[in-house]
């Protein structure tokens, strides 16, 4: 379950990345194409206002100069209704009172309020300063930032910009020029005019950066995927791992990982199985070697076929047969995939097979029984809890106590110290500093492959002046 939930994880995140590059071409080309339209459309809108301003100053210039305030007011507001882009202007005096408003786009639109406070706001947009009798090419608009009276109730859309009209006599005022999104009006071919090619531009720029993005992302890949490659080759060949290629991302950091700790398994087992390999031949050469001198001698009539002799000759072979048996209990453990099958067993039945097995050096034992009963596999079990007590017995000469904690539980304690090696719990090992004990190194393993089978785990301590050793193994939920 844990390993499918993994998987699902890594799709989904490759899938995303892989979305998020389609993702940012689109995002490429809507930026482009906002971006574009901003553009055009402040042109709109300052074209709007210079036009309006420049007709301002063109009309001023045959205006006569003792003109009212009024008839200057009505040729501003001629002028904006020709514009046919203008959607208001707004006209006031520097103190924030209105003196006239025109909408031009909109038949319900109420004039402002004359007792109204105004606020004072900042705004920042184009000005330009007209007086009568002005030259249009004398223009010049500024973008500024002003903090001016406005009447936040009147409703006109957007300000495009302001103009300070300064008449004779001290007269002045402001007209603020306003007008409507450019989707408002028919003239508006020149805000999309171009647009075509901004979008065949921004397609191809956005498939650039789509196809950089993917390139780089795949060759980094692909790099990872080959160096992976030539790691697991130099493993197969038993060749030092080397360097792994650089991990991005926690699914890689962890396939690393998971490739270190392979090498390291795999190295440490063949170390120790060449070890082993050279005990076990040195342990089966042994009685092989003794039977075969045995057999010579009575042949060449160095020794009497008597008894005696004869029976030596049985004693090597049978240790030769029960070293062989112990390399197939192993191999049978080892190679054993099935779940064993768990049944209910008095612990008295199997400390009573711990006696059989062990004969007079049973008296050496001291049990104390916690629980009355175990659950597992009898046989196997019996099998490494024997090879832990037999351990036990030959590191000590004192008692040693076997406590059956609970049912799925047996811990060993006897005095003494544990063999100063690295790699005493390794499959393989010999669990003896030398050859001059009996064993061969398969004690240790059997009882791991046990506690495998029986999803269980086995440890080996130093506690003061004690070897603490306890088995302990799963018991799944269910009836047995």
């Amino acid at each position: 379950m844990k390993l499918k939930r993994n998987n699902g994880r890594i799709f989904f995140r490759y899938f995303f990345a892989t979305t998020a590059i389609a993702v940012l071409a689109l995002v490429v080309q809507i930026a482009i194409i906002i971006g574009f339209l901003e553009i055009r459309t402040s042109k709109w809108e300052k074209g709007i206002f210079e036009e309006y301003s420049h007709s301002i100053a063109k009309a001023l210039s045959v205006t006569a100069t003792d003109s009212t305030m009024s008839q200057y007011i009505e040729i501003f507001r001629n002028l904006a209704e020709q514009n046919g882009r203008i959607n208001g202007i707004l006209i006031h005096e520097a103190s924030g009172e209105v003196v006239q408003s025109f909408r031009f786009h909109s038949k319900d639109e109420r004039r402002p309020a004359r007792d109204r406070e105004p606020q004072m706001k900042t705004v920042k947009v184009p000005m330009v300063v007209i007086t009568p009798q002005m030259n249009s090419t004398d223009l010049e608009s500024v973008q500024t930032n002003l903090v001016l009276p406005m009447t936040d109730y009147i409703n006109f859309s957007q300000l495009t910009g302001i103009i300070f009209f300064k008449a004779e006599e001290n007269q002045e005022m402001y007209i603020d020029v306003f007008t409507l999104s450019p989707s408002t009006f028919i003239l508006t071919k020149d805000i999309f005019s171009g647009l075509d090619k901004i979008m065949l531009i921004s397609f191809f720029l956005s498939l650039f950066v789509s196809a950089t993005l993917a390139f780089f992302s795949s060759r980094r890949g692909s790099r990872y995927s080959n160096g992976l490659d030539a790691a697991l080759k130099r493993i197969a060949s038993n060749e030092p791992l080397g360097q792994l290629p650089k991990p991005y991302g926690k699914e890689r950091i962890s396939i690393n990982n998971s490739i270190k700790k392979l090498s390291e398994v795999l190295e440490r087992d063949r170390r120790s199985r060449k070890s082993w390999l050279q005990n076990i031949s040195h342990d089966l050469k042994t009685p092989t070697a003794s039977l075969k001198m045995l057999l010579e001698g009575m042949m060449d009539g160095v020794f009497t076929t008597d008894q005696t002799t004869l029976k030596a000759a049985s004693m090597e072979l049978e240790t030769l047969i029960a070293r062989i048996e112990r390399i197939s209990v192993f191999s049978d453990l080892e190679n054993r995939t099935k779940d064993p099958k768990l049944e209910q067993f008095p612990a008295q039945t199997l400390i009573d097979t711990i006696k059989a097995f062990l004969g007079n050096a049973s008296r050496q034992l001291e049990y104390t029984v916690q629980s009355t009963f175990l659950i597992g596999d009898f046989s196997s079990l019996a099998l490494a809890t024997t090879e832990l007590i037999s351990n036990a017995i030959k590191a000590s000469n004192e008692k040693v106590l076997v406590n059956i904690a609970d049912n799925h539980t047996i811990i060993i304690v006897n005095k003494g110290e544990l063999p100063d090696q690295d790699h005493i719990m390794e499959i393989w090992e010999r669990g003896d500093i030398g050859r001059n004990s009996k064993g061969n190194g398969l004690g240790i393993s059997i009882i791991q492959q046990v506690m495998r089978i029986h999803h269980g785990q086995f440890t080996l301590v130093q506690n003061q002046g004690n070897v603490v050793a306890s088995i302990s193994w799963d018991i799944p939920n269910r009836n047995v």
